[in-house]
């Protein structure tokens, strides 16, 4: 690995692999942003990779790519649901797999139902 990359994380809570940052490309400063701007969001949406902007010589803000937040979105929503249920676990609250299962099923059937129809295809 070079040394003006870091790994941000070896792998995501959902299985696809996190961009790295390269220092060298993708932390800028806030006025190279301004003058740069549609340049270095086409590079962003390429590389998949965060771009740091840098006032006054720290970092001030991440620009991520719309679909990459939205993934870091679903990631923390899962982290926190995990959460919620390993804290239900340790309080006596949890249900057995086959009950959790079977109560899903039901839910994503009714969803499917008003949605225009289940098959058993999607069990």
């Amino acid at each position: 690995m070079g040394s003006n990359v870091v790994r941000l994380s070896s792998q995501s809570a959902v299985g696809t692999p996190v961009e790295r940052i390269n220092y060298a490309l993708d932390i800028q400063p806030l006025s190279t942003f301004r003058k740069q701007a549609s340049a270095l969001i086409d590079r962003l949406q390429k590389s998949r990779r965060p771009l740091v902007l840098t006032r006054n010589g720290r970092s001030a803000v991440v620009v991520v790519d719309a679909t990459e937040f939205e993934r870091m979105v679903e990631r923390i929503e899962l982290l926190e649901d995990l959460e919620i249920a390993r804290e239900q676990a340790r309080r006596g609250e949890a249900v057995p797999q086959d009950q959790a299962l079977a109560y899903l099923t039901k839910r994503l059937r009714a969803n499917a139902d008003a949605a225009g129809g289940w098959t058993d295809d999607d069990e």
